[in-house]
């Protein structure tokens, strides 16, 4: 019988402290007008760096989740022939 462990709690700090080194700039700047355009400048903004970290962390994790996996699977001595 097989048996795996992840502890997928620390996977995902390794890999959003990964995808958060990935972006360019800590700071996001926004100048507007009228406080109506701040905000949905910020709103756009916003969601587009969500959506990209999204991104990132969801192949990141899978990289990880499964490089963990096959790495206890040859420990335990399993062909993938």
């Amino acid at each position: 019988m097989l048996k795996t462990q992840i502890d997928v709690v620390s996977l995902m700090k390794s890999v959003s402290a990964k995808v958060t080194d990935s972006f360019d700039s800590a700071s996001i700047v926004v100048e507007s007008e009228t406080p109506k355009e701040l905000i949905d400048s910020s709103e756009q903004l916003f969601n587009s760096i969500s959506d990209d970290f999204q991104k990132d962390f969801h192949q990141y994790f899978q990289e990880a989740y499964v490089a963990e996996l096959i790495k206890q699977l040859e420990e335990q001595s399993v062909s993938f022939n």
